[in-house]
């Protein structure tokens, strides 16, 4: 409720008047179960302070609300460099009336190897510090982080607290820094659909260490927006939308920053099990905004809302890219019948990767790329495969793909797939290729001194799938060429021992 008219010292005054409904997204409400909360802002993201008392008979006399001062900073996010300090600018202002004492405590999530301290009126504190102000004075705050080599999406929160007045509501500011990320696990925004709480916070990096990637890092969706209209995310390549059974699978303010990020050149992984329906059915919270992502942007359609029946995640064998991935049972992760593996369509050229039982008809994954992006779109959730080498196997060979390991080439206007697998490799190495027709290929192996190993030359084919026996090789680095034509690509294969 926007209130325009307000003066210093001036009292508002208003009646409001709600009907519980029975439910909230087929969640049953309870109102004795409930509490009201009213806060005042300036804006749609910064709380000032505000109260919460029962819904049935409760009252509060607003002492906790206190409205004690500010704690501002600007920038609020930064890009940072490895060993290099970085500084946040800001102020703390007093509202109380009388003088008084502000303790300031910061807490980050940083990792270890990271510094920070802040310093207020040019004294410096490590994690907790007291300024004394008197009443709209202002004291001059300087956040100090020096990112260490760990790649991380930082945040530091400080809490701005009254010494006469500790009843009163804390005042927070946060500010963050990403140092040192080429691949972000971005955790979805939105509930949980049963209203719950799920935390399988190590699947995704688990996967995503599995590819042997060491530059990526984890951030929450608020984050995510802040980072790209922040423009600090220019070392981003790739983004991993965890976005698991969540509603609104995306705000209008994430789907905006998403699409920028691709016309960027970014690439990005989607999944979770009610995107398509949230977006896409029009009984979920799909918005003008996210239907452009979903179809112009993830190149997919919406064809069912999914159930039981889809229990088993399918490679399409014939895809380059995806058609090694391990079958997995799809299972009911959030119990209670509540498992919607959403059927999909591909759209403008989307290709289908991966099935529900074998099922062509029943799409559960698709991957689209034109000149500026890649996009890999899973329904199901991760958390929903049982089998961990099927959730490690989708992000390595979407990691792959989106990093070129496995690409694409063209050669006399030929549009050529090609998967070098598995890397690292023990016994075998495979080359998979697929084109739009028929061709010669030459495959030779050879070691890190350039002395050829194998040569296998491929004639008038379209399509294979070539398995090379190197457990003869002793472990190290070795080179996979391919050529075609005058055209080659080389890949770089360690076999372990």
């Amino acid at each position: 409720d926007s209130i325009a008219t307000t003066t210093q010292g001036s009292f508002f005054t208003k009646t409001y008047t709600y009907t519980v409904p029975a439910n909230y997204n087929n969640i049953p409400c309870d109102v004795n179960n409930c509490d009201i909360s009213v806060f005042i802002s300036e804006n749609h993201q910064e709380i000032y302070t505000g109260v919460s008392a029962p819904a049935i008979n409760g009252s509060t006399d607003g002492t906790t609300a206190l409205y004690i001062g500010s704690i501002t900073s600007s920038p609020m996010i930064l890009e940072g460099t490895p060993s290099v300090l970085s500084t946040f600018n800001g102020s703390i202002t007093s509202q109380l009336s009388q003088t008084d004492d502000f303790t300031v405590n910061m807490v980050t999530d940083a990792p270890g190897d990271w510094t920070s301290s802040f310093s207020i009126n040019g004294t410096n504190y490590t994690s907790n510090g007291t300024v004394n102000l008197a009443h709209g004075v202002s004291a001059n705050l300087t956040i100090n982080v020096t990112p260490g080599a760990t790649p991380a999406f930082a945040n530091y929160i400080l809490l701005l607290q009254s010494v006469s007045q500790p009843q009163a509501q804390a005042q927070m500011l946060q500010v963050s820094m990403i140092s040192g990320i080429t691949d972000l696990i971005v955790e979805g925004s939105g509930s949980w659909g049963d209203g719950g709480t799920h935390d399988y916070s190590t699947i995704y990096p688990a996967a995503m260490a599995a590819t042997g990637c060491t530059s990526y890092g984890v951030t929450s969706a608020t984050n995510m927006v802040r980072g790209i209209t922040g423009n600090v995310m220019n070392n981003v390549k790739n983004m991993y939308f965890d976005i698991g059974w969540r509603f609104p699978s995306f705000t209008d303010d994430e789907a905006t920053s998403i699409i920028s990020f691709m016309n960027n050149g970014g690439n990005v992984f989607v999944a979770g099990q009610d995107i398509a329906w949230d977006i896409m059915s029009g009984t979920g919270y799909g918005t003008v905004t996210t239907k452009n992502l979903f179809t112009n942007y993830l190149h997919a359609g919406y064809s069912a809302d999914g159930s039981s029946a889809n229990n088993q995640l399918t490679p399409n064998s014939s895809d380059p890219i995806f058609g090694i991935v391990a079958t997995s049972p799809i299972v009911d992760y959030y119990g209670g019948g509540n498992i919607y593996p959403d059927q999909l369509t591909t759209a403008a050229q989307g290709v289908a990767v991966l099935y529900y039982n074998s099922t062509a008809s029943k799409i559960a994954a698709l991957r689209y790329t034109n000149s500026t992006y890649k996009i890999v779109y899973l329904a199901p959730g991760l958390e929903m495969l049982t089998n961990t080498t099927a959730q490690n196997n989708i992000i390595k060979q979407t990691y792959d793909w989106f990093n070129g390991t496995i690409s694409s080439f063209d050669v006399t206007d030929l549009k050529s797939y090609i998967n070098v697998y598995p890397n690292p490799a023990s016994d075998h190495i495979k080359v998979a290729f697929e084109t739009d027709e028929s061709t010669d290929i030459i495959i030779e192996i050879s070691d890190i001194l350039g002395n050829k190993l194998i040569k296998k030359e491929i004639k008038n084919r379209n399509s294979f799938n070539q398995d090379f026996d190197v457990r003869n090789f002793a472990g190290g680095i070795y080179f996979v060429r391919i050529s075609q034509g005058s055209a080659t690509k080389t890949y770089k294969v360690n076999i372990a021992r």
